[in-house]
């Protein structure tokens, strides 16, 4: 077999180049043989054959794992693909993704379900909420497939500082299998439901601003962990964090605040000043707090919070 390129245009052994180029080679044309098969003119016109591929993206450059998704995206039959790539995963629906894992000395199957258990002849997804699903999974979060568990939670001081937390305290969240999933907040329904008992079934956490709670329970509702009758009792009490969030795995930063303000006011207001003086771009503190006269009468705590914030 020879691989004509635009580069080489006489053609190439296909033996002779490397992994990656031969994988995708024969999968091509694998593919063409699968579709003559099912050609009228071969007499095979109502023949449904199948296509399996095992781990399509090994040996593959990453824009090549890209492109080798969309040709299998493309396929108009039923295939069946083993993967470890998010390259792949993010391309396929959710409730077209099986995950296999082990238990004991077997393997567990778990799917998204089409219906909705708990609401028979109802989708699982509704549209909007597959529409949203669908985005997150091809913006970075179809990770959460290949995890053991799964942090979910909103803003980029999430991303940068909760790996240095983890790692302070000695935890290797690759070596575990946990996924740090940034996600809008709109998407927190749809996941959390794909992450749940009745279709993944994939452990999960959730972080949230402090300013956030009714939006977190009302998320929890949506998503069938719990009763807004449940949710009205604990409001009442003033206990929406205790009796909602805590024991659905939720867990609210305190006084109203984001992680950066929870960070700066909970005793770092110092390690902060000290980033900021030795940042050469960040421009200084004390430049900030004189620009404005009501600044100088804040707390310190306060002035660095509005510092970084302004900055972002």
């Amino acid at each position: 077999v020879l691989l004509q390129t635009l580069d080489s245009p006489r053609g190439f052994a296909l033996d002779r180049h490397g992994e990656g180029t031969r994988s995708i080679g024969y999968l091509i044309i694998f593919r063409t043989f699968v579709d003559l098969l099912a050609r009228e003119e071969n007499d095979n016109a109502e023949a449904e054959p199948g296509l399996g591929i095992e781990e399509p993206e090994v040996h593959l450059h990453p824009h090549a794992r890209r492109a080798i998704a969309g040709v299998l995206g493309a396929i108009d039959r039923q295939t069946f693909i083993t993967t470890h790539s998010t390259a792949i995963a993010r391309q396929v629906a959710a409730d077209h993704v099986t995950l296999l894992r082990r238990a004991g000395g077997g393997c567990v199957a778990s799917q998204v379900p089409v219906e909705d258990p708990a609401n028979v002849g109802t989708p699982f997804f509704a549209p909007r909420q597959r529409s949203i699903l669908e985005r997150e999974l091809r913006s970075g979060a179809a990770e959460v497939f290949f995890a053991r568990s799964v942090l979910l939670f909103e803003g980029e001081s999430e991303v940068r500082a909760l790996p240095l937390f983890a790692r302070a305290l000695s935890i290797d969240v690759h070596l575990h299998g946990i996924s740090l999933v940034a996600v809008d907040g709109k998407a927190y329904v749809p996941l959390l439901r794909m992450l749940g008992k009745s279709a993944l079934g994939i452990p999960w956490v959730l972080l949230s601003d402090g300013e956030n709670l009714e939006e977190i329970a009302g998320h929890l509702v949506s998503a069938g962990r719990t009763t807004q009758a449940a949710v009205d009792a604990a409001k009442a009490a003033g206990r929406l964090q205790e009796d909602i969030l805590v024991p659905h795995d939720c867990f609210a930063l305190d006084a109203g605040r984001d992680l950066e303000g929870a960070i700066i006011y909970g005793g770092a207001c110092a390690e902060y000043e000290a980033a900021i003086t030795a940042h050469p771009d960040a421009g200084t503190l004390a430049a900030f707090v004189a620009a404005d006269a009501n600044r100088a009468t804040l707390p310190r705590e306060k002035q660095v919070y509005d510092f970084m914030r302004h900055k972002r």
